[in-house]
């Protein structure tokens, strides 16, 4: 802006905890939105590539955010989660890229990336989408993660 400031386009976060040997629960939180020209994404984990989105990219219309934060459980061990972008992002400013990564920080060995104590108590993760649970992991995320 004409004070010298940017404007934020991309943050995110996550954090995982093992909730058993063959579930680990996932925090993932990320704001992307604010630019002049629409864009289209989707959110990655990996390794494997796995989209979080049941659809090939999801529509960022121009001048719009879209804050997302979603707690899933998962047989899958990930330890990157992406914002990958059909084109370079941000438009019109120097060094963009299509893919933009960050670690999923691991509670068990004692890292958080939103200093608050565990996502969810082991004791709620019945009512998740947990085979045999009750829960919903939410509208529009891949049941695949």
């Amino acid at each position: 802006d004409e004070q010298g400031f940017y404007d934020l386009v991309l943050t995110m976060a996550s954090e995982k905890i093992t909730i058993n040997q063959t579930t680990t629960l996932y925090t993932v939180t990320y704001d992307v939105g604010g630019v002049s020209q629409d864009a289209q994404y989707n959110l990655i984990f990996k390794p494997g590539n796995k989209k979080a989105w049941d659809v090939d990219w999801i529509d960022l219309p121009a001048g719009t955010r879209q804050p997302v934060q979603n707690t899933f459980a998962s047989p899958n061990d990930y330890n990157q989660i992406c914002l990958k972008f059909k084109e370079d992002f941000p438009p019109g400013i120097e060094g963009r890229g299509k893919e933009f990564c960050r670690p999923i920080l691991d509670m068990d060995q004692g890292q958080t990336a939103f200093n608050t104590g565990r996502p969810v108590p082991p004791e709620t993760v019945d009512r998740l989408n947990i085979p045999g649970g009750e829960g919903d992991q939410g509208p529009g995320w891949s049941g695949d993660i």
